[in-house]
């Protein structure tokens, strides 16, 4: 019983698969009928025939036979098959050329294939289509087999209007001609392939380059626009977007309908008003409950509403939020670099206004790769009008630490106020730059070299030393002293550091001559012992720099004059009379 209703089962479920297999093979007949078109009269005889697609005439793999011994025509014979036709027309869709036959893509018995048959098209046009296949492609993409010109084919499909056709002489070279005028009205150009007639509507299609997208074309060589179906219809939120992005105004209408349409959070709101500086904005957000020390993000970004107030130096800002209970001490959790809301202060008011309610100049709980100690004055040490405000509201214990103050320090050097300076050192701050054990030196100067060294005057110079600083740099990267105090070129400052100081000079060859500029400077030394021909560490002298890179006359003749060697030679082979370097030879 269970094998006589398994059977019944099976026998329902074919009859169901029947039906749709019929549909199937219909559709797939009715398309392969479409394209035949034409009919061709025969006369009884045997043909030989090949079933095969339109694209696929017979052609030999590689390692078959050798491209030098491959005849078409041969082929086909190899690979045909013999059939007896009846005196009757045969349809036919395409036909193709080689050099000595023709052949016909028609439906013999049912299929279709390849027929050696005569085409009708007058011999001229025929003469006309043999020329283009010297064109052919001398590797074919298919079979990579490399054809010489005088192998090769042309294939041709007529559309339904018989007076275009299309032309394949080459898997990547297509076109369309009007056969009366004789002009072409599309190509492939290397831009399109695999293109093909759609015969239910009479037009051409394609694939872009590499298959990048598909292409109809009419028969005339105009594209054909694609039509919008349902499915591709944009959709209300992309029709937005397309808006959105078309211009300025309709951004910012769009931007706007977005506000109404979506509403925004309570920290967005908060970061508009204090992006705009709307106080009773602030205000009423507080009132209604949002967090005071809550983070807020503008323009990347996410600090609490005092800090953002400080960037935007928004002073009455300020003093609303701190009214309201903002901590200024407090660091935001979102600020990875664990800033304090001092260190975004921008003038003396807010800076004054943070002090009052508690502020401190303490170093900042965060570590940084070069192992730093940082303090909120390093954010703040550079802007001249906080200056006083720092130096009245810091402890005399945070002098004690160079990290707090060096900032200020070096720009005070750099800006040459000795009074300033004077106020740092009568706070408690030192000259002397400690050695700081475990520290990655960063790439900036200020961070590597002591506080003399950053001294660009000879004044200020002298006023460090005075007041404590060393020549000698003990604890740090190693420096020349002498070549310090003789890069100012100032003659009482050298007394000064040979007399206070013990500097003594290398002698006779002291590298620093070389790039000297001053003559009573060089007098100086050479009275000293130091010889007019000293060479750098590159090998030149004070006369090759001179003559070959400063082109300065007069001190040049100050040397020549002098008794400075025309003939030494740098490491570059350059000289006074070659160059900086010798020329290259061949």
């Amino acid at each position: 019983m269970k094998r006589l209703l398994g059977y019944l089962l099976l026998l329902g479920w074919s009859a169901l698969l029947v039906p749709h297999a019929a549909a199937q093979s219909r559709r797939k007949g009715s398309a392969e009928a479409s394209m035949f078109r034409f009919s061709q009269p025969l006369a009884a005889g045997q043909y030989s025939f090949e079933p095969t697609g339109l694209f696929w005439f017979p052609q030999p793999p590689e390692t078959q036979i050798k491209p030098e011994a491959f005849q078409p025509d041969a082929y086909f014979d190899q690979k045909a098959q013999p059939v007896k036709l009846k005196a009757q027309p045969v349809r036919y869709g395409a036909y193709l050329f080689t050099n000595k036959q023709e052949y016909l893509y028609a439906l013999v018995s049912g299929k279709a294939g390849w027929l050696r048959a005569p085409v009708p098209v007058p011999e001229a046009l025929k003469a006309q289509y043999r020329t283009l296949i010297s064109q052919q492609r001398l590797r074919s993409a298919e079979t990579r087999l490399k054809l010489g010109s005088e192998y090769g084919y042309v294939q041709i499909t007529p559309f339904n209007d018989a007076d275009y056709v299309l032309i394949r002489n080459g898997f990547d070279n297509d076109l369309v001609l009007h056969l009366p005028t004789r002009r072409i009205t599309w190509q492939s150009g290397g831009r399109y392939e695999g293109a093909e007639i759609n015969f239910a509507t009479d037009q051409l299609e394609c694939h872009g380059d590499l298959m990048g997208g598909r292409f109809t074309f009419t028969r005339q060589g105009q594209l054909v626009p694609d039509k919008p179906t349902p499915a591709a219809s944009m959709s209300a939120e992309e029709k937005l977007f397309a808006r959105m992005m078309s211009s300025p105004q309709a951004q910012k209408h769009i931007i706007d309908s977005l506000r109404r349409n979506y509403k925004p959070s309570a920290a967005e709101l908060m970061g508009q008003a204090l992006e705009t500086g709307k106080l009773a904005r602030v205000d009423s957000l507080l009132k209604r409950g949002f967090g005071v020390d809550s983070a807020v993000y503008i323009k990347g970004r996410k600090l609490g509403p005092l800090s953002h107030a400080l960037v935007f130096d928004n002073v009455p800002l300020v003093a609303l939020l701190l009214k309201r209970g903002a901590s200024a001490t407090k660091v935001n959790r979102y600020d990875i670099a664990r800033h304090p809301p001092i260190c975004f202060a921008k003038s003396p008011a807010a800076l004054e206004l943070l002090f009052a309610h508690g502020a401190n100049l303490q170093l900042i709980s965060y570590t940084d790769y070069y192992n730093r100690r940082r303090y909120p004055t390093e954010f703040l040490g550079e802007k001249a009008e906080l200056r006083p405000v720092l130096l009245r509201h810091a402890p005399d214990s945070l002098f004690k630490q160079f990290d707090f103050y060096d900032t200020m320090l070096y720009r005070y050097i750099w800006e040459g106020d000795t009074v300033a300076i004077q106020h740092l050192l009568d706070r408690g701050a030192s000259l002397v730059k400690p050695l700081r054990v475990g520290l990655k030196y960063p790439f900036a100067e200020a961070e590597r070299k002591p506080p003399l060294y950053q001294a660009g005057r000879v004044s200020t110079a002298m006023f460090l030393l005075r007041h404590g600083a060393r020549l000698d740099n003990p604890f740090h990267l190693p420096l020349n002293p002498e070549e310090y105090v003789l890069r100012f070129e100032s003659l009482p400052f050298l007394n000064y550091a040979e007399k206070r100081l013990g500097v003594k000079l290398t002698t006779p060859n002291n590298p620093t001559f070389a790039v000297l500029k001053d003559t009573v400077m060089m007098q100086a030394l050479m009275q000293r012992g130091v010889s007019i021909n000293s060479v750098d560490s590159y090998g030149n002298t004070a006369l090759i720099y001179a003559k070959q890179w400063d082109q300065n006359v007069p001190l040049e003749k100050f040397l020549l004059r002098h008794g400075a060697d025309k003939a030494i030679v740098n490491k570059r082979g350059g000289s006074y009379l070659i160059g900086r370097e010798r020329p290259y030879g061949r």
